[in-house]
């Protein structure tokens, strides 16, 4: 007989445990009609009556008798399709106990695919869970079996599971897996997923991030064949060296503080640091440098470092306390003017480069050593009072966390007066004598014939001038036009 392997085993089940956990915090349906066991029973193939239960782990005892060929039993969900396999055999009669998860408004049904003679029936009651966790346990059982329930406390265990018998070498899959339930991370862990064995041992570990309920459960799609799990707590070992740490550099904001871890032994621990403010977590301060910022002014300092080993306790020391952190200190230029020092012109403040950066920078300009009234710009326009003055400016930075800082400027030269407007110009004047125009409107204009003579024209020293002009443009404004000559 050919035989098709099935094997969406891990990923039902996996669907199962997350669907119970939603359902165990109140996001499921909560149909009515639900209750916490149930019975069925029939002959040959076909579906069973349908029937509901409350939420829980749950376990079905199945028994067939009366079989010559292959009985194929599955446990069904409208939910989820297939939730477990029953009966895959060709033995005259079997009896499988499985566990499984369940949670209201989840139809369940059995699908039976035998001869008419076999009689087949299933009882469902609530899982006996236990209440007190165990360190270690040894479960054993033929075919479909799952073992009984055990409570496991958060942590790694190791595993051996052994299994043999009829069937296994003839290209049926097998495998054990172990369910871990809770509330937070349900999990499936396979300790066996064979194509094709005739039987073995497989040994390994898994861990548990919660306090978890966990049962075995072997899957066999043909043949009964026997398996035992053994599963024991993995005491981790203890670091032989765990020093505290110590921190150097100074306790100031803007300064930079180091952690000296020691060493950790045996070799191979990986460290990790949390610098504390006030002992609270500085958040994203995970290096083995921390540079102070304003918030830490007044507070005190400490780094908490945690050594990871495989295998081993996990150990967190924590270092002394720095000293009370001081104000930072502001690094200073001497600011420099440039610019005219005469009235009228405008002088500008160049504070230079303080560290840290994100200064804010506030002006004041001095007359001599006196404070000019509302002068407190970066931009400063000489005016007429700081004739024969000196000019200088204050610059004071201020950040959170660092101490107020002030430099003044070098004086600028004595400031000179406003520079004298240029006299004004007219257009046009009178000629100073019968041949001869002023040498500031030296363009002779001819009123009679409207014709104006510039320096060096054929005509400029024989034209006596009725009016001068300054330029040509002043002499064409007058309606005046050029000599051709």
């Amino acid at each position: 007989m050919s035989v098709q392997t099935k094997k969406p085993f891990f990923s039902r089940a996996i669907v199962a445990l997350l669907t119970l956990a939603l359902a165990l915090t109140g996001l499921a349906a909560q149909p009515a009609a639900a209750a916490d066991t149930a019975k069925v029973s029939g002959t040959g193939a076909g579906e069973s009556d349908s029937f509901f239960l409350d939420d829980g782990i749950y376990v079905i005892d199945f028994a067939y008798t009366g079989a010559t060929d292959l009985v194929d039993v599955w446990l069904m969900s409208s939910e989820y399709g297939e939730v477990a396999t029953l009966a895959y055999d060709d033995a005259a009669s079997g009896h499988t106990k499985r566990v499984f998860l369940a949670f209201e408004g989840e139809e369940l049904w059995l699908d039976v695919d035998a001869e008419p003679a076999v009689e087949w029936s299933a009882t469902v009651a609530p899982a006996a869970e236990p209440t007190s966790p165990v360190k270690s346990f040894s479960a054993q059982g033929t075919g479909l079996d799952t073992s009984g329930l055990y409570l496991l406390d958060k942590g790694t265990y190791t595993y051996t599971a052994t299994y043999s018998g009829n069937h296994l070498a003839d290209g049926s899959p097998f495998g054990i897996g172990l369910f871990a339930l809770d509330l937070n991370t349900p999990q499936i862990v396979a300790l066996v997923d064979e194509e094709e064995s005739s039987g073995g041992t497989r040994a390994g570990s898994f861990t548990l991030e919660q306090a978890s309920l966990v049962w075995i459960d072997p899957f066999f799609i043909w043949g009964q064949a026997s398996w035992s799990v053994d599963v024991t707590v993995q005491v981790p070992k203890t670091l032989t060296a765990t020093p505290t740490p110590k921190i150097s550099g100074t306790a100031q904001v803007g300064k930079k503080l180091t952690a000296s871890p020691g060493t950790w032994k045996p070799s191979g621990v990986k460290l990790t640091y949390q610098w504390l403010r006030d002992g609270k977590k500085i958040s994203g301060a995970t290096r083995s440098t921390y540079t102070l910022k304003s918030a830490d002014k007044g507070k005190k300092i400490s780094v908490a470092v945690t050594g990871k080993k495989t295998g081993y306790v996990t150990v967190t020391k924590t270092s002394a306390k720095t000293k009370a952190v001081k104000a930072g200190a502001l690094a200073a230029k001497t600011p420099k003017i440039s610019g005219t020092a005469q009235v009228g012109k405008k002088l500008t403040a160049k504070p230079g480069a303080w560290k840290p950066t994100g200064l804010k920078f506030t002006y004041q300009w001095y007359r001599g050593s006196s404070k000019i009234k509302g002068a407190t710009k970066s931009t400063y326009t000489l005016k007429s009072a700081d004739k024969g003055k000196k000019i200088k400016v204050k610059v004071t930075g201020k950040k959170s966390g660092y101490t107020t800082a002030s430099k003044t400027s070098k004086a600028t030269s004595t400031v000179k007066g406003a520079p004298a407007k240029p006299k004004k110009v007219s257009a046009s004047a009178a000629p100073t004598s019968e041949w001869n125009c002023p040498a500031s409107h030296p363009i002779k204009g001819n009123a009679s014939s409207m014709i104006y003579h510039v320096p060096g024209g054929a005509y400029y020293s024989r034209t006596k001038p009725e009016e001068c002009f300054s330029t040509r443009s002043a002499a064409e404004k007058a309606g005046y036009r050029a000599s051709k000559r």
